[in-house]
């Protein structure tokens, strides 16, 4: 079980610094080599708390994805560096995904449903950027389409686990970060596009760490 009060601290830790990056994004970007590269190590070492008591194997797979998260993080700050930053993305996605469809328990109507508009959103965003891709569209066609696939698996999972909605609300955002990302790279500039891009993220990857740390707990107090 987390407590109330840890979880209004280890949020306001997170918030302060997640701000110093965000700042960072319009008012001084070089000060990025600091702050982007603490991001994912504060997250992970919150998670590792969070989840000190239980033994489930997850844990490790949970804290594995999200050193490829902050991987990413590092490669994306140059921009040579975007296609393995891509690479280390698509492999935290995948470990996610692996996560979240280890606990599907039912595959209905719904199911098939959000599968259907996922599907009809990649659509858009390749059509919308398409054509300013050249090579890269199958590259991003497949890491597109793998965003896709983690935020299906949140949602195939049972919704009466504990966390639940906080897991699936932050593969949401996620989509919506790399969806304004790409969108911002390759189609058009976006006002704020990229606050609208740290924003989501950071947000989704707190949501998504502490929707899976309570999730794990739950299985702890059975």
């Amino acid at each position: 079980m987390i407590g109330t009060n840890k979880v209004d601290r280890d949020l306001w830790v997170y918030l302060i610094i997640s701000s110093f990056d965000i700042m960072a994004v319009s008012l001084y970007p070089a000060a990025r080599v600091i702050s982007k590269p603490i991001l994912m190590i504060v997250l992970a070492i919150l998670f590792y708390d969070w989840t000190k008591q239980v033994s489930n194997p997850n844990r490790y797979l949970f804290l594995i994805a999200l050193f490829f998260a902050w991987l990413g993080d590092i490669l994306l700050l140059a921009d040579s560096m975007f296609l393995y930053g891509l690479g280390a993305f698509l492999i935290m996605q995948i470990l996610y995904a692996v996560l979240f469809f280890r606990d599907q328990n039912y595959f209905g109507r719904r199911e098939v449903y959000y599968g259907i508009i996922l599907f009809l959103v990649i659509l858009i965003v390749l059509f919308a950027i398409g054509p300013s891709l050249g090579n890269l569209i199958i590259a991003v066609a497949i890491y597109t389409a793998t965003i896709a696939i983690m935020s299906f698996s949140s949602f195939t999972r049972d919704f009466r686990y504990s966390g639940y909605w906080k897991v699936f609300y932050g593969t949401t955002l996620f989509m919506i970060s790399d969806g304004t990302l790409a969108i911002n790279q390759f189609a058009e500039t976006i006002p704020l596009g990229g606050i609208i891009v740290m924003v989501t993220y950071l947000a989704s990857q707190y949501l998504i760490s502490f929707g899976y740390a309570v999730y794990l707990n739950e299985g702890v107090t059975k």
